[in-house]
């Protein structure tokens, strides 16, 4: 892979990501309106919650990065419920312990996992076509 499309690709996630981030901002107004500043902190733990689990899917993606598409998508089908587990681990044990209203913070967590794996499906979709096939 040449460090252009590289570089295409990430700076293509990270747009992605930030467009993510840029709808659920459209979230705070209501979230503040109906669980005031503790719903603001809950919406940010699950945002936290919910990237942290996506970066940690995506690094299992990024680790078969040269091995061709095949290896790309199988990385990214072992990273699911990698990521789905560190998201409901983190946010029920969070809502159990946690001093933020627990809908808000659910609610939440669903929403920006939601988004954040919406982007990451973009940016592989786009990643697979331009990926040279490798004997898969």
């Amino acid at each position: 892979m040449s460090g252009r499309v590289d570089d295409l690709r990430l700076a293509r996630l990270a747009a992605l990501m930030l467009a993510a981030l840029l709808v659920a901002g459209l979230g705070s107004w209501p979230t503040w309106r109906l669980a005031g500043r503790p719903g603001l902190g809950a919406m940010a733990v699950a945002g936290a919650v919910a990237l942290s689990a996506s970066l940690i899917g995506l690094g299992l993606v990024l680790s078969r990065a040269g091995h061709g598409r095949k290896a790309l998508a199988m990385g990214f089908l072992l990273g699911g419920p990698v990521r789905l587990v560190l998201t409901l681990g983190l946010a029920a044990g969070l809502a159990a312990w946690g001093p933020w209203p627990v809908v808000p913070l659910l609610l939440w967590t669903a929403l920006f996992y939601l988004l954040f794996l919406g982007a990451e499906v973009g940016w592989l979709s786009g990643v697979l076509r331009l990926e040279p096939s490798r004997n898969g």
